[in-house]
């Protein structure tokens, strides 16, 4: 069995962190993604839903865990990068912390930090994380991100995890399924999805006004 328990890795980190640094840390996203790189899965490059094997650079070794690309090239041809590259993803969905308010929806426009120079706006995550200090916090948080292929990172999009019937595979060896916005996560890494989405929860949830 494959042993996943970063969760209480990644507390104790954050707990022996000088009292600046979760500020410095949760100022970006870039800055805790490199937090994570660097000071949690420096020592254990496994990617979370699949378990292949990755580099310093973030490259997948495919062979390492059995993954076939669901898509290997996009619809226009070109080789799909995302099946051989890690990305940061977010076990409980940044959408899910952020779609119900103001600076997420239409209305963000109403905050002078989310209009670009050229009039346009700025994403409703991206605004979100500008004018609302809790939601940054949140979407930042190292607890909650995990190394994930891009191909099933983009697949797993914001659907809530439960299980899919017949679990029809689409990676290869990857014990990873999603089908009518539903995603479907090995059993040996569903009790640290479950613990990740309690502690936000419990964390940052009667703040920004989301449930699991």
């Amino acid at each position: 069995m494959r042993s996943w328990n970063r969760l209480y890795l990644t507390l104790i980190l954050l707990f022996s962190l000088p009292a600046h640094a979760d500020k410095d840390i949760s100022g970006s996203f870039s800055t805790a993604k490199r937090w994570a790189e660097k000071h949690i899965y420096h020592d254990k490059r496994l990617s979370f839903y699949c378990g292949c094997s990755y580099t310093a650079n973030k490259d997948v070794d495919q062979t390492s865990c059995g993954y076939t690309p669901r898509k290997p090239f996009t619809s226009t041809g070109k080789e799909n990068t995302r099946d051989n590259r890690i990305e940061w993803e977010h076990v409980l969905p940044a959408s899910l912390m952020g779609n119900h308010l103001a600076c997420w929806g239409a209305d963000r426009g109403k905050f002078s930090q989310c209009v670009k120079s050229d009039g346009k706006l700025y994403s409703g995550r991206k605004c979100c994380q500008r004018v609302n200090d809790v939601f940054r916090k949140a979407h930042n948080d190292l607890v909650n991100l995990v190394p994930a292929i891009g191909e099933v990172n983009g697949d797993r999009f914001n659907h809530r995890y439960g299980i899919v019937p017949g679990e029809p595979r689409k990676y290869g060896q990857c014990d990873f399924e999603f089908e009518d916005n539903v995603a479907e996560p090995a059993a040996s890494i569903r009790g640290d999805i479950a613990r990740m989405q309690i502690y936000m929860l419990e964390t940052y949830g009667p703040e920004l006004g989301f449930y699991v």
